[in-house]
């Protein structure tokens, strides 16, 4: 899972997750929605698998549930 910056100051960013065919399926940071939910998911599916986790996206998926952050 990466961070990768998108577009302009409104995108916030994307966060690229990759499959195990090796497709990367995007994660419009600016259109996130239920954090709370999908956070914890993909951090949890990315530790049981071994996969890796950049720091930015990391800090996004831990926090995207918290109103004041995101």
């Amino acid at each position: 899972i990466s961070w990768k910056m998108t577009g302009g100051w409104r995108s916030r960013g994307t966060i690229l997750v990759r499959d195990r065919s090796g497709h990367r399926v995007p994660i419009y940071v600016g259109r996130f929605k239920r954090g709370e939910e999908w956070g914890p998911l993909l951090l949890g599916a990315a530790a049981a698998s071994g996969a890796t986790v950049d720091d930015r996206a990391r800090s996004f998926l831990e926090h995207a549930g918290y109103s004041g952050r995101r």
